[in-house]
């Protein structure tokens, strides 16, 4: 399956999967993420993004981290995030 163009993007971005949890919520999960890359495909669809919330980044499952908080990342960690980038 083909990318999606964005305006002022010269590459297309890889395909990104949807599963609606209702009529204005649902779940999408990149292959890569670009700047702003969710809040302009939906812009570019004449929709609006009222808020995000990112659960999982690579491999990693972020879990309960608190919103602006961080942790440091043990090697358990680190071979999940190395492990998605590799089968990229």
């Amino acid at each position: 399956a083909g990318g999606f163009d964005l305006p002022g993007d010269p590459k297309p971005l890889k395909p990104a999967a949807w599963t609606p949890e209702g009529p204005s919520r649902g779940v999408m999960v990149l292959d890569e993420g670009r700047h702003r890359q969710i809040r302009r495909m939906f812009e570019a669809l004449d929709n609006e993004v009222v808020g995000l919330h990112r659960f999982r980044t690579g491999g990693l499952d972020l879990g309960d981290l608190p919103e602006g908080s961080w942790r440091h990342l043990d090697a358990s960690d680190l071979a999940l995030l190395f492990a998605a980038a590799a089968t990229r």
